[in-house]
């Protein structure tokens, strides 16, 4: 199987190819890799296990895809890695008649806490991870401009299971940076949940 992973945001590209792999690969360089081909037969030809590894090419989006190596994705498993949409590889994997997936890799750039909610919401349905929409929209809040510290925390989390959304808040461990002038917008604008979040967490934070 040929996977085309598109995107920037590292974190989630492996985790991607954990996902796809099952953790079974090894990664090749086109770019900084001079034997890449042999690495790749050799790779490919390891047939006497009952999974082969996968093969992951990265550094691909300012090189030329040879005909070569093309040929081999009918042998093997692959996954390539780019920034943007390779055209003209697509091109010839459909005149090649190679079946393959595109895969858009999403990054972790949030314009507004509406949008972080989206993602938390479809994020946690696929990790399983039942919260709250409350606590939800309070976690897009607190973490916009650090998404990956949340990532982290509800991947340590995700194969725990909780009889209360409570004892995950608990776990979670939040930024440093003290947040006391959204808390007073909170209590202001009458938000009380999130000012009861925002309270609790800045007194761990131990902020006068």
């Amino acid at each position: 199987m040929i996977y085309v992973l598109i995107g920037s945001d590292n974190y989630f590209i492996k985790e991607k190819i954990s996902e796809l792999t099952q953790d079974n690969y090894q990664i090749v360089s086109l770019k900084k890799d001079k034997d890449y081909l042999i690495q790749i037969e050799k790779i490919i030809n390891q047939t006497l296990f009952a999974n082969p590894p996968f093969v992951v090419l990265i550094d691909l989006d300012k090189i030329k895809i040879s005909d070569e190596i093309i040929n081999k994705f009918r042998r093997g498993n692959f996954i390539l890695i780019f920034k943007t949409k390779p055209q003209l590889l697509v091109k010839k994997l459909k005149n090649s008649q190679i079946t393959y997936q595109e895969i858009s890799i999403k990054n972790l750039n949030f314009k507004n806490e509406l949008s972080f909610k989206l993602f938390l919401q479809e994020y946690l349905k696929r990790k399983k991870i039942d919260l709250p929409e409350k606590i939800i929209t309070s976690l897009a809040k607190i973490f916009l401009v650090n998404p990956y510290l949340l990532i982290n925390e509800l991947k340590k989390i995700e194969k725990i299971k909780f009889n209360n959304p409570q004892e995950i808040l608990i776990l979670i461990k939040w930024p440093n940076e003290s947040m006391i002038f959204h808390l007073i917008d909170d209590l202001i604008e009458g938000k009380y949940s999130d000012f009861i979040l925002r309270l609790k967490r800045e007194v761990n934070l131990g902020t006068p």
